[in-house]
């Protein structure tokens, strides 16, 4: 006996043949506190902050909302790896003997630096310090007598001693360290997916795609954690819930050693992002006016704010919104994107950041090398179980053979190609034209034997848009 079900099948490659209000993501990673492995919802950054504190996970979600707007979906993964703090190195203005210790662990990824403003010792010198590699400032603090100085919202205190003199701390002094991001593994992500009643899978809600928050420290690390998300997101469309994702490569490590640690992985529902940022804070506090982190968390953004069709690297969906650096530049270094890894660039004589196309790391021959394709082959597909749904265990009409009925199979193959075409047809794409495809189809099986199989044979296919990757103009004197 089967139990009843609508199941769906990917061809990959695909037929072969010639002619045949948008939920937003959800966002996982480690964060400052708050409820593991639950689902959660926000329309306030307000809300984010108290809820996840800092970190990560509450970054992320931050930018999304002010970037893609609300509510936005997130879910705190453990920390699996806690951040570490670099030694503190000091540029003196002359021969002052002070020092400064730091002591806590560090919530975020941090570029720290503490500079002396006023000449001075303990209880009497004043410093600022900075959270972003001193594009921002914090109000000046005296040096205390006797305890550390809590570095704003990093979880660090800074403690001085005052050395032998006679000059202690002098201005212009500065004081440097960085912190590396907290780390989710796949062991978190695997959770994050399956925890009965609070986790991805266990909600009613289909999210289009998962965004990774964590920037990993290796490409090795990035590769087991892909590879556990991979699964997951099998299994996500075993359960009918259609799924992508985007996450970091391992991007403060070499592009050569990502392209190894990766090299046994592909998966055609995985965008691996290749590049850091430095952007705009959307949670911005005392010496923290920007952060840095994955460029992952913009390729998400900007999935979240395009329609399902739209190549993320489409020129006229502009530069990447907030971000002031990028790590990695693929106009000059074409290698990651090349190699099926999403990320960004310039463009000659203009400002801001670019995508240069939205990659999926599938293996050769694959049809969904493409993000947009990804995406509208799994709205073609929800669209497509929810539509045919109604037939199961319904009285279908036969003849001999124990073939559909001719008639019947035309009237499910209008009433479905109608509920398809409203969703790929009817809707307006980014460019104002109508259709998030050319064209779709679908047809019932009419030579299947239904009565032998107990069950009902039928296609849908759909002819993507076009998006030159290149324009080429050709260019001549005429007499």
């Amino acid at each position: 006996m089967t139990v009843s079900a609508v199941t769906l099948n990917i061809l990959d490659p695909g037929l072969g043949a010639t002619s045949p209000g948008r939920v937003g993501p959800v966002y996982i990673g480690p964060s400052e506190k708050g409820t593991l492995n639950s689902v959660l919802y926000f329309n306030r950054t307000s809300d984010i902050v108290s809820t996840y504190g800092q970190g990560p996970l509450s970054e992320a979600l931050a930018s999304a909302l002010a970037i893609a707007g609300g509510p936005v979906a997130g879910l705190r993964t453990p920390t699996a790896t806690a951040s570490t703090t670099s030694a503190v190195t000091v540029t003196r203005t002359s021969t002052s003997t002070g020092t400064f210790a730091s002591t806590g662990t560090a919530l975020d990824s941090y570029s720290i630096a503490l500079q002396v403003v006023t000449t001075g010792t303990l209880g009497s010198g004043v410093v600022r310090y900075s959270l972003d590699g001193q594009l921002s400032w914090s109000d000046p603090v005296t040096i205390p007598a006797a305890g550390g100085i809590a570095l704003g919202v990093s979880g660090l205190t800074w403690t001085p001693t005052a050395g032998a003199g006679p000059k202690y701390f002098e201005a212009g002094d500065l004081f440097t360290a960085t912190t590396s991001e907290p780390q989710c593994d796949a062991t978190g992500v695997t959770n994050a997916f399956s925890t009965a009643n609070t986790g991805i899978l266990a909600q009613s809600t289909v999210f289009p795609f998962v965004v990774v928050t964590c920037q990993f420290a290796t490409g090795a690390a990035s590769a087991a954690v892909a590879a556990a998300l991979d699964t997951q997101l099998t299994a996500a469309f075993t359960s009918g819930k259609d799924m992508a994702a985007i996450m970091d490569a391992g991007s403060t490590d070499t592009a050569s050693n990502v392209r190894t640690a990766m090299a046994s992985f592909s998966s055609s529902r995985v965008n691996l992002v290749f590049g850091g940022e430095t952007k705009v804070s959307s949670m911005p506090s005392q010496g923290k006016g920007f952060h840095s982190g994955p460029l992952a968390n913009s390729v998400g953004s900007r999935a979240t704010r395009v329609a399902p069709c739209t190549r993320l690297g489409r020129y006229a969906s502009g530069s990447l919104v907030g971000v002031t650096a990028i790590t990695h530049d693929a106009s000059s270094d074409p290698s990651m994107d090349a190699a099926n890894y999403t990320t960004a660039r310039t463009y000659p004589g203009e400002g801001g950041y670019y995508l240069t196309d939205g990659r999926i790391k599938a293996s050769s021959g694959s049809d969904y090398k493409r993000w947009d394709y990804r995406r509208v082959a799994d709205l073609a597909a929800q669209t497509a179980r929810a539509s045919v749904k109604p037939y199961l265990q319904a009285n279908i009409p036969t003849i001999e053979g124990g073939k559909i009925d001719p008639a019947k199979a035309a009237a499910i193959e209008s009433k479905v190609l109608a509920d398809l075409r409203a969703v790929l047809k009817d809707n307006t794409n980014d460019e104002g034209d109508k259709g998030y495809v050319s064209e779709v189809f679908f047809a019932v099986d009419q030579n299947y034997d239904m009565l032998t199989n107990d069950a009902l044979q039928c296609v849908v296919a759909f002819r993507p848009l076009g998006a030159p990757a290149l324009i080429k103009i050709d260019l001549g004197m005429v007499r």
